[in-house]
């Protein structure tokens, strides 16, 4: 099944004039390990190829901004976070950069820094999280811990204050808080969808059989 369609990507691919980078092709596995090996043992015997050349599996790929991992859901959102975490740390301390200069030492300077936090680095952490049906609490902690690391940089406190102390004073949302306004607020877009959009037919077929999705 999957190397036939393959072959119809191929001659879609040839048929378009198009090309896709052999090297850059790769397979995921998803399931329970008895499963698995079975099905590498399959592909070991017979490889999935595109251009005659055999595609490499992988643990982790790049896919609509965020990571699809081959041990699931949860697993996913965690490697997507690993991902963004680092560029979420840079962002603060250059963030932190802007603020310590001459021309922000000024009453209201501090507003600044908070909305490009806000605007910026918050919407580039939390992209897709809608989508986010298995996080864990260790990836909320770790996500809110970027959020009071930029609170005590922003207001020159040692990490020992009190974690909630920047959120009070700023009247900012906690990132578990977000999370779940934005799938909330993607369940209530699907649902005010028309009944001829694919959206919420879906929607509505998982919702009748309950089907793991959004909590």
């Amino acid at each position: 099944g999957a190397q036939a369609g393959l072959s119809k990507v191929e001659a879609v691919m040839q048929l378009k004039s198009l090309e896709v980078h052999p090297d850059k092709c790769c397979h995921l596995l998803i399931g329970n390990k008895k499963n698995l090996d079975l099905i590498r043992n399959q592909i070991e015997k017979n490889p999935l190829k595109y251009m005659n050349k055999p595609i490499k599996e992988k643990k982790s790929e790049k896919w609509l901004g965020d990571f699809c991992h081959n041990e699931g859901v949860s697993k996913s959102v965690t490697e997507t976070m690993r991902q963004r975490k680092v560029r979420a740390k840079n962002a603060i301390f250059e963030i932190n950069a802007i603020i310590e200069d001459t021309r922000m030492q000024i009453i209201g300077g501090a507003v600044g820094a908070i909305d490009i936090f806000e605007l910026a680095v918050l919407p580039m952490l939390l992209h897709n999280c809608e989508t986010w049906t298995e996080i864990s609490d260790d990836d909320i902690k770790e996500l809110e811990e970027l959020q009071v690391l930029f609170y005590n940089i922003l207001f020159q406190v040692p990490s020992s204050c009190p974690k909630p102390g920047g959120v009070w004073e700023t009247g900012a949302i906690l990132i578990e808080n977000q999370i779940t306004k934005k799938k909330l607020s993607f369940g209530k877009y699907l649902q005010q969808q028309k009944d001829t959009e694919l959206s919420k037919q879906v929607f509505e077929e998982q919702t009748k059989m309950k089907f793991p999705g959004m909590k």
